[in-house]
């Protein structure tokens, strides 16, 4: 629901108290009284999806924000918003929480603090990626989930052939006439264990046809393709990890530093400082988890392909941390990318004054 033409501010809390207001009126009204204040009132109206909440409506001179909590997908209900408002913006629960930490909880003490915040500015706001976006997104993850699965195929079948004795080459298992000439030559297994072999080699199979149509269909976008591309000619990234930063980030411009987007992709330590007194965590569990593993997985590679980031890795392995070695190395790739994202050209390496 979104206002026009008013003379006060006032606040909404759920949409269902929206609709018993205006149940009364056959008509839009010209003005309503809701408790002691009676203010014009132009109303258009959209249908709600179902268990939404309108947390925070404020109301201003020239616009108005509307700030709100959907269940069970925020993400959704800014779609029915966005056409009917100005300006929309979707708070950071976790955030907020802290921000607005107290004893009294519940909906209309909510909308009156987020309604606050807005009024100084101090609403923080989640990132919310353009549609196009997002639904690229969903398709790499459902890939991912596609990869693990197929994995955990793998290592099932490794398990079955374990259990009756057989010996196999690993490096050849999964190869399809390897597979078939193995269960030949293996004697005496089970009829269930020989069943739940080729069980499992065909759901194998099929999985692996999935996740490369997947991805073909992620790169032959061309909402993406350049700037995968580019991302390619950093030494020790690939396409998938590519991929993932580029839909995963979005808007790389809404960093406005590298240590932001090293944060954000959860390869930093927390921080604790009083006192004059300074304390490092474990890494932060406030992280963008699928783009920490792939940096993590392409950290182990890289150093092969770039000789700054082997001499890195060799520097931290000399302090005797293989983890913080990996770690350094993926920092360095993140500050590679975000270098590509802001000049919009393809990679090029530092000289350093020794090869010079």
């Amino acid at each position: 629901m979104f206002m026009r033409q008013y003379e006060w501010s006032i606040q909404l809390y759920r949409f269902t108290m929206v609709q018993r207001i205006f149940r009364k009126f056959a008509k839009s009204p010209s003005s309503v009284n809701i408790g002691s204040l009676a203010f014009p009132l132009d109303v258009m109206w959209y249908t709600a999806p179902e268990n939404s909440i309108l947390n925070g409506l404020d109301i201003g001179i020239t616009y108005h924000i509307l700030c709100c909590i959907a269940r069970p997908d925020p993400r959704q209900l800014q779609l029915h918003l966005k056409p009917h408002a100005l300006e929309l913006k979707v708070a950071h629960p976790e955030m907020l929480k802290a921000i607005t930490a107290a004893k009294k909880k519940n909906d209309r003490a909510d909308s009156e603090k987020i309604a606050d915040l807005l009024r100084v500015n101090l609403l923080p706001e989640c990132y919310m990626a353009p549609q196009e976006i997002r639904e690229l997104r969903r398709v790499l993850r459902y890939r991912n989930m596609i990869v693990h699965t197929a994995v955990k195929m793998k290592n099932k079948i490794s398990g079955l052939l374990m259990e009756v004795g057989a010996t196999y080459s690993k490096k050849r298992l999964h190869g399809k006439k390897y597979f078939n000439e193995l269960l030949e030559r293996v004697e005496d297994v089970p009829p269930s264990v020989n069943d739940l072999l080729q069980l499992s080699r065909s759901g194998l199979e099929m999985f692996q046809g999935v996740q490369k149509r997947l991805l073909n269909t992620l790169r032959e976008n061309d909402l993406i393709r350049e700037r995968v591309e580019r991302l390619m000619t950093i030494p020790g990234i690939g396409e998938v990890t590519a991929l993932t930063w580029a839909l995963e980030i979005g808007d790389a411009s809404r960093f406005s530093s590298t240590r932001q987007a090293v944060s954000y992709c959860g390869l930093c330590s927390a921080q604790k400082e009083s006192g004059g007194k300074e304390q490092r965590g474990p890494i932060s569990k406030k992280r963008n988890k699928h783009l920490q593993t792939v940096l993590i997985e392409a950290a182990k590679l890289a150093p092969r392909w770039n000789e700054q980031l082997a001499e890195m890795h060799a520097k931290e392995l000399t302090r005797g941390n293989r983890n913080r070695a990996t770690l350094a190395v993926a920092r360095r790739l993140v500050a590679y990318m975000m270098a590509v994202e802001r000049r919009k050209t393809a990679f090029e390496p530092m000289i350093t004054a020794n090869a010079a």
